[in-house]
């Protein structure tokens, strides 16, 4: 327990430095801007681990949630700032500060800000608004927090579609559906300005500020920054959250949501606890780490071969049943290669993490086949 403690600590406190290290490689350039983008891509990527819950959210994360959120805005500005003429860095160094901060707004600020809504907090506003996605605070908080993991949720992504399909989906759908529920909310409790004029107007203030500071430069590099971040975002729900929902359990109410409707990356540091529902098949496993996933994703015949069948053992009833179940069409498993339904249902999800490897998948549907022949 105290280890997974201490990296949830330097997870939050590692965010925070990455953050500062853009924040001075913005103003001085020089080599300190390929070392932001590393550790940047580090923290947000390769070492993201930290996840947050609001029930049970300790006072640090909440602070170091905080502190990101307060950093978001001025080191947004600075780094618009920092890529036009007044910020004196060469193309290089433009290059770098630009990639780093799209890591750093796109897996560390926006998962901060995801988190601050969460957790009720007006930082998460702030930091959605100012990247021109405002609507998705109403989206979340109205829609996917409440609905998450049941069929209404349209953030769950579908065993069938793939990472582009699903971009499309979400962005063609959260702003409208964010609308319709804001504004069926305010014929109840209307007060005070509605949100998307809010959002409006922190849209505005944002492409006009970023004109101000760097130009027409400054404008694109905002629009572009916010793309990159908003498809980031998207992304992570993906890999996260492929073909996982809350069952129906036999009194007609969904499970609550937890470790098992969220993937997770192999070898994890997990409490003892943990480690035993690891073992034990209890939560789906990348096969995988995080950074490979998320390049995975983009390729969708690469990534329905790897996650389609482990992701549709856990779509098995909330009894654990295999009635019913086509567990011959599952392929990853061995198991199931043989055309043998598996013993146990935790030993047979925990069996689906030692899948050969895609090379030898070809080899493997050739002796299915033989089978099926025989």
């Amino acid at each position: 327990m105290q280890i997974w403690i201490y990296v949830v600590k330097w997870n939050g406190v590692s965010r925070l430095v990455a953050g500062m290290l853009l924040f001075v490689a913005c103003l001085v350039g020089g080599v300190l801007a390929p070392a932001a983008f590393c550790a940047c891509l580090y923290v947000g990527i390769i070492n993201n681990t930290a996840r947050f819950d609001p029930q049970s959210a300790s006072i640090q994360q909440l602070h170091v949630l905080k502190a990101i959120g307060l950093l978001h805005l001025p080191l947004l500005y600075l780094c618009i700032w920092s890529l036009g003429p007044a910020g004196q860095l060469d193309l290089i160094e433009c290059i770098f500060v630009f990639c780093a901060a799209t890591v750093w707004f796109g897996q560390i600020a926006d998962r901060a800000a995801h988190d601050l809504i969460r957790a009720g907090h007006r930082l998460g506003l702030i930091g959605q608004a100012s990247l021109l996605t405002g609507h998705r605070v109403s989206a979340k908080r109205l829609l996917h927090n409440p609905q998450i993991g049941t069929p209404p949720d349209m953030s769950a992504p579908c065993l069938t579609e793939t990472f582009w399909q699903y971009a499309m989906r979400l962005w063609r759908q959260e702003y409208s559906s964010g609308l319709s529920a804001e504004t069926r909310k305010r014929r109840k409790h209307a007060h005070g300005l509605h949100p998307y004029l809010v959002y409006t107007l922190w849209t505005f203030t944002t492409l006009i500020t970023s004109y101000a500071l760097s130009g027409a430069l400054g404008l694109g590099a905002m629009i572009a920054l916010s793309v990159l971040v908003s498809g980031q975002s998207l992304l992570n729900e993906y890999v996260e959250r492929f073909g996982l929902v809350r069952r129906i359990l036999p009194n007609g109410q969904h499970e609550d949501f937890g470790r098992r409707h969220v993937w997770h990356p192999p070898k994890s540091t997990h409490t003892a606890i943990q480690q035993d529902e690891y073992a034990s098949g209890q939560f789906p496993i990348w096969p995988y780490p995080r950074p490979k996933m998320l390049w995975t994703a983009l390729l969708p015949a690469r990534w329905q071969t790897e996650m389609a069948d482990r992701a549709a053992v856990w779509r098995i009833p909330a009894n654990g049943s295999m009635d019913g179940f086509d567990f011959a069409g599952v392929t990853a498993s061995s198991r199931a290669l043989a055309g043998q339904a598996p013993d146990n249902l935790a030993t047979w999800r925990h069996e689906m993490d030692s899948v050969l490897p895609v090379s030898q998948r070809a080899k493997r549907a050739r002796n299915r086949s033989r089978h099926e022949r025989d």
